[in-house]
């Protein structure tokens, strides 16, 4: 996609996304809106930015699993931005790519993976029940990448990473948030289990700005 581009679905169709590709947006900005995407599985993520803007307001992904560079449902380059309001949510989606190398992003972000370089910006949304092999189950963000709260509330929480339990489907480590340094390392974290409104590494983000 270049350009500026708007898709609305009216009374949230459900899209089945198996045999699809994905969207690749270039530059520009693309809103996409009132439509559930379920199923979708592929290399990249449903939407990769790799320029421009994806505005994902009042979407839906489900289910979507991203086998090699990050993500099955939202991909973020260097230089490029995301921004997910108005109700959208993330639910079931994963990075089950196996590399072990950060840079090549395989296994990391099963929500959101955020590169060095691009910018995540979280309005009213929801990202739950997302999985990682690797690291950022809910999110990832590389050193040098930007994750901004803005008005109204995100929820991100009960995302998990690590090997999968088979009763439960969940990954061994409560996962939410990932912070990752140069060499894909943890840093930092701000806020514990149990802090209301915190942003956490790992245990959870739920935040907001009032407007």
């Amino acid at each position: 996609v270049g350009g500026d581009v708007t898709i609305r679905g009216e009374g949230n169709p459900v899209v089945d996304c198996s045999a699809m590709s994905g969207f690749t947006v270039t530059n520009g900005t693309l809103t996409v809106g009132g439509i559930i995407f379920g199923g979708y599985k592929n290399a990249n993520g449903l939407f990769l930015v790799e320029g421009g803007k994806l505005v994902l307001d009042g979407a839906g992904i489900l289910d979507a699993n991203g086998t090699k560079s990050g993500s099955g449902a939202v991909v973020v380059r260097n230089g490029a931005e995301a921004e997910l309001i108005g109700g959208t949510v993330l639910a079931g989606c994963s990075a089950s790519g196996s590399s072990l190398s950060v840079s090549k992003r395989k296994g990391y972000g099963g929500g959101v993976t955020v590169d060095a370089g691009g910018s995540l910006t979280l309005g009213d949304c929801t990202i739950t029940n997302c999985w990682a092999l690797n690291n950022g189950g809910g999110i990832f963000a590389a050193e040098g990448a930007r994750v901004v709260l803005t008005n109204g509330v995100a929820v991100v929480r009960d995302n998990t990473s690590g090997t999968k339990n088979a009763t439960t489907g969940k990954g061994s480590t409560i996962d939410d948030l990932y912070v990752a340094g140069t060499d894909g390392t943890e840093i930092g974290t701000v806020g514990q289990p149990g802090e209301g409104g915190a942003v956490g590494v790992r245990y959870g983000l739920t935040g907001g700005v009032g407007n």
